[in-house]
């Protein structure tokens, strides 16, 4: 902002989209189900060995416009800044989008954060008149997904359904404590066979 007689100008700001080669997608097909969004961004994202988040900007029809990486993570967490999630979407004047990201586990079963997350972009998209139509998760090297919308855990609802959602948490949170007991009875196991050995 630049003053002149004590007066502020404001500068007029012109924002575009800038298109590079890596912005190409795979296929400029309809998008109209889990299994056709796979074939788009799933090949790429199989192969990752960190979470990545990438939204896929969609026409009038569902066909792709381009995609955007949103963030890079670790190997088990990704943050995701909304603001990151539509820019492109504005930019690219998407009709919709879907977003996807990777577990390089291989093991697509979704997270509390990733409800979560999927909770807000939802919300988000709704204030700003560009609908999500889904949020798939793919896994590395294993060739799994996991489709929100397929699953249809109430995020999708009109209004969303907030008891839905804390019933699929509070399930998913159980199984994961169950697996992680499983995994320490079996680490105890190793471990008393070690013993064991050596005695």
């Amino acid at each position: 902002m630049a003053k002149e007689s004590d007066k502020y100008l404001l500068q007029n700001v012109r924002i575009r989209l800038v298109v590079s080669e890596s912005d190409n997608l795979y296929s400029n097909e309809n998008i109209g189900s889990p299994k056709e969004a796979v074939s788009v961004m799933g090949e790429l994202l199989s192969t990752l060995d960190r979470e990545y988040v990438c939204v896929v900007n969609l026409d009038a029809k569902n066909r792709p416009i381009n995609y955007n990486l949103v963030s890079v993570g670790d190997i088990s967490h990704a943050y995701v800044p909304m603001q990151n999630v539509f820019k492109s979407a504005i930019l690219s004047n998407a009709c919709s989008i879907m977003l996807f990201h990777s577990h390089p586990s291989g093991d697509c079963s979704p997270s509390k954060e990733d409800y979560s997350i999927t909770e807000k972009v939802i919300q988000a998209g709704k204030l700003m008149n560009i609908p999500v139509l889904d949020h798939i998760i793919i896994g590395g090297g294993s060739g799994e997904n996991y489709s929100f919308k397929e699953n249809n855990y109430g995020l999708f609802d009109e209004p969303i359904n907030k008891e839905k959602i804390k019933e699929i948490v509070a399930s998913q949170a159980r199984k994961e404590a169950k697996r992680e007991l499983e995994n320490e009875k079996v680490a105890e196991k190793k471990t008393r066979r070690k013993s064991n050995v050596r005695h």
